[in-house]
């Protein structure tokens, strides 16, 4: 629901951070692999590919094996596409933590302690 409201109006960078952190958060594979192509989505518009291509890159091993290897050809065509970039990012800041947050968000005990953790990145102010 958070992100849903965050995600209200132009798409921007903030909005294509809202869903690096979102993608990184241990959900169950149907969750986490939508998420995933969202945060591609979302950050090829800024011109993150080299993210993008990290992301493409995991989504592509974490779903073989469980999908048809047609479903992956896609996948592969924009990992090449996100290379030809040459891997650049333009708006993902040095030092991010995604995988911290991730741990983080997965100690939080309540609804109320996501609130806390997430608000300020709703915000813009994280």
């Amino acid at each position: 629901q958070l992100l849903a409201r965050a995600s209200v109006g132009p798409r921007g960078p903030h909005e294509a951070r809202l869903y690096r952190y979102a993608s990184a958060l241990p959900l169950d594979n149907r969750h986490r692999w939508a998420l995933a192509r969202e945060a591609v989505t979302r950050n090829k518009e800024q011109g993150n590919f080299r993210y993008c291509g990290e992301l493409l890159t995991w989504l592509v091993g974490s779903m073989a094996g469980s999908v048809p290897d047609g479903a992956l050809v896609g996948l592969q065509e924009a990992i090449e596409e996100c290379d030809r970039a040459k891997g650049a990012d333009k708006s993902v800041p040095k030092g991010e933590e995604l995988e911290m947050f991730a741990q983080l968000a997965s100690s939080c005990m309540s609804n109320e302690d996501v609130g806390q953790l997430v608000t300020p990145l709703i915000q813009g102010l994280a």
